[in-house]
């Protein structure tokens, strides 16, 4: 994972910015105030639940560490038919091999949907017990 400064160069694996990884906090969050909002108008005896509102903590959490096991599969195992590089012949980030390329990431492993699905899964898998165990009850 390489955490750039805004912006980066386009097209790089893996690459992140602080902004970036806000928006995936907040974007989990908003998930769990969509669950949270739903549980409050949908079920009439949730006083007798256990606290429902960790949910959108968990939420932001799973949307971070989702973006961050993305961003760090990206940079390692990610590459369409070739590793990143960088062409410094027309000053780009480049999916290709050449003479006038340096590789930056990447090794020919997974492509985009593969990591994509990885990192969700694992996610999935991984918070769900991490929640239960550290849940208010």
């Amino acid at each position: 994972m390489f955490i750039y400064p805004d912006p980066f160069p386009p097209g790089t694996n893996g690459g992140v910015t602080p902004v970036g990884l806000v928006a995936s906090f907040l974007g989990g969050a908003a998930m769990g105030v969509a669950y949270f909002v739903t549980q409050l108008l949908t079920v009439s005896d949730l006083h007798l639940a256990d606290p429902q509102w960790p949910i959108v903590v968990y939420g932001g959490v799973a949307g971070l560490l989702g973006s961050m096991l993305d961003s760090f599969l990206g940079a390692h195992m990610h590459s369409l038919s070739l590793p990143s590089g960088f062409d410094s012949s027309i000053g780009k980030v480049v999916s290709y091999e050449s003479a006038t390329t340096r590789r930056i990431c990447g090794k020919p492993i997974l492509d985009n949907n593969a990591v994509n699905l990885f990192s969700s899964v694992l996610i999935a898998l991984f918070l769900p017990g991490m929640a239960w165990g550290l849940w208010p009850r």
